[in-house]
């Protein structure tokens, strides 16, 4: 079976090769490109629901919550 695959692959003229090469190039580069964007979604997904879960705190008084506002701005505390 080698030397059959080895005789057709040297009996092959170059521009089909580079065809063949071509084409597995570009399913490569596109089999990579959707496996980045998949990770890309998911992770931004991950974030999404972050954002949204409030942070639980053991806050005693008013004060106290303003203050870790303060110090931490942009993430919603209940």
């Amino acid at each position: 079976m080698e030397d059959f695959l080895q005789g057709k692959i040297e009996n092959m003229d170059s521009v089909t090769l580079a065809k063949i090469l071509l084409i597995v190039g570009i399913l490569g580069i596109l089999a990579i490109g959707t496996l980045i964007t998949v990770v890309v979604i998911d992770s931004n997904k991950k974030m999404e629901e972050l954002k949204n879960k409030p942070v639980e705190t053991n806050v005693q008084s008013q004060k106290d919550l303003e203050e870790l506002k303060s110090q931490i701005p942009g993430i919603p505390l209940y």
